[in-house]
C-alpha cells in the first residue's frame, strides 16, 4: 500500500512537469510479488493453556474433518493414529465413495476428565450427495484425549489425539 502511494506520488510529479515518461509494459520492470500465505496446511498455533483445552482438542477433530472434506483420507487415517486402526484410509475411501462433496459437521462437545486424563467427545456428521444425486448422511461421534501432565508421559500421550470414532452406529468391517 505504502509503495503504491509512492508510487502516485512520482507520478504525480512527472506529470506537474509536463515531462512524464511512457515506458512501454514490456519493457517495464518485473517485481517480485510478495508471498502470500498459503491457506493453514494444520490447526491455529494455539497457547499452552488452549492448547489442553476444549480448544486444543478441538483442533484435532476440525483437522480430521477438514481431510473428510478434502479426501484426503490417508492424513484423516493418521491423524485416528492407533485407536481409529480399523479406519484405514482405503475403508474412509470406501466409506465416502460415490458421495460427490463433503461436508462434515462437528458438533459441540463434552468434556470430561477421570484419572488424570482428559477426553472430549462430539457428534459428527458427513453429509454429500449419492450417485443418483440423492442427500446423503453419515453420522457418528468422534473421542478424543490426552493425558494432564502427568509424569512419565510421552510427548504423544500430553498431546489430544483420538481415543474413539464411530460412523454409522457401526464399526467398519475388519
Amino acid at each position: 500500500m505504502r509503495g503504491a502511494a509512492l508510487g502516485l506520488a512520482g507520478l504525480a510529479l512527472l506529470a506537474g512537469c509536463g515531462e512524464a515518461k511512457r515506458v512501454p509494459v514490456a519493457d517495464a520492470p518485473v517485481r517480485q510479488a510478495e508471498a502470500v500465505p498459503a491457506a493453514s496446511a494444520g490447526p491455529p498455533v494455539l497457547t499452552d493453556a488452549a492448547e489442553r483445552g476444549e480448544k486444543g482438542a478441538r483442533n484435532v477433530l476440525l483437522e480430521f474433518a477438514r481431510a473428510i472434506e478434502m479426501k484426503r483420507f490417508g492424513a484423516a487415517s493418521a491423524l485416528l493414529g492407533p485407536a481409529g486402526a480399523q479406519w484405514g484410509e482405503g475403508e474412509l475411501a470406501r466409506r465416502f465413495a460415490g458421495m460427490g462433496r463433503l461436508t462434515v459437521a462437528v458438533g459441540d462437545g463434552t468434556m470430561e476428565g477421570a484419572a488424570g486424563s482428559s477426553y472430549y467427545s462430539v457428534p459428527l456428521s458427513v453429509t454429500g450427495a449419492d450417485r443418483e444425486g440423492r442427500p446423503a448422511r453419515i453420522a457418528g461421534e468422534a473421542m478424543v484425549r490426552r493425558v494432564n501432565d502427568v509424569d512419565g508421559a510421552t510427548a504423544a500421550q500430553l498431546r489430544w489425539h483420538f481415543a474413539s470414532l464411530r460412523l454409522d452406529g457401526v464399526s467398519p468391517r475388519p
